[in-house]
């Protein structure tokens, strides 16, 4: 199985670290939370992995050089300049199967062969994995009935939602819809799918996950990973080949 990890973005929310640092070198615990990410994709069959990066490219370079694999291979998609999050796809040849995408910034302990496996099943042209989550909204909500009184006030409500935990499965077909060097972020390609008749599936996630794009984030993660190592940890120890796409 392929994975691509979206390792370029410039992480401005995290700075002044990312400054020195591509957000996915940010360290969890004894590594950077990328190579968490390819330690569990490794365990769960995942033989070839691109890391397409952009910002403080050669950070990421030098810290896997030399590193080797029984069958995993690392490579790297280096865009010129910024083509979003899903147009940097584009500079990839026609995958034959199915490829996750996702992004280079999550802790999480989602099992990737389950989600290859709904996504088959389900034969979308997208899958995107989903947590339902509780957002709490800045504002008070004024509700308003058809002659415009107040029948309520809730002062920063907590609504739910399924929010995208930016783990997606591509099947192959998606590289019809993507053009080389054409700026795409996900969100548009979502919606330009949808509106060519595509099925875009979500799959449930109920366990943990978390983006580490703000301090916060960030910090939260550092503790959890300490407090609950034994969720993160991969079955089999991952050494990476170095080669360049």
């Amino acid at each position: 199985m392929k994975a691509v990890i979206l390792a370029g973005g410039k992480g401005t929310r995290l700075l002044p670290y990312t400054k020195v640092l591509p957000k996915p070198m940010m360290p969890i615990g004894d590594k950077p939370i990328v190579e968490i990410i390819m330690d569990q994709l490794s365990s769960y069959g995942f033989h070839e992995i691109i890391m397409a990066v952009g910002h403080l490219s050669n950070v990421i370079r030098r810290h896997f050089k030399g590193k080797y694999s029984n069958g995993v291979r690392l490579s790297y998609l280096e865009e010129e300049k910024p083509l979003g999050t899903a147009g940097c796809l584009a500079l990839l040849p026609k995958p034959e199967e199915e490829t996750l995408v996702m992004n280079g910034d999550i802790l999480t302990s989602l099992n990737y062969a389950e989600l290859m496996d709904y996504h088959r099943k389900k034969e979308a042209a997208l899958t995107i994995a989903v947590s339902s989550k509780n957002v709490q909204l800045e504002f008070g909500i004024v509700r308003v009935d058809s002659n415009h009184q107040v029948i309520g006030y809730d002062e920063k409500p907590a609504l739910p939602c399924d929010v995208s935990t930016g783990v997606y499965v591509y099947s192959p077909r998606v590289w019809n819809f993507l053009q080389p060097h054409h700026h795409l972020d996900f969100p548009a390609l979502v919606k330009k799918l949808l509106q060519e008749g595509e099925t875009i599936s979500a799959y449930p996630y109920q366990g943990y996950w978390k983006d580490i794009g703000t301090h916060e984030e960030y910090e939260a993660a550092v503790q959890d990973f300490e407090e609950k190592k034994e969720i993160f940890s991969p079955q089999k120890k991952l050494l990476i080949s170095h080669e360049l796409v």
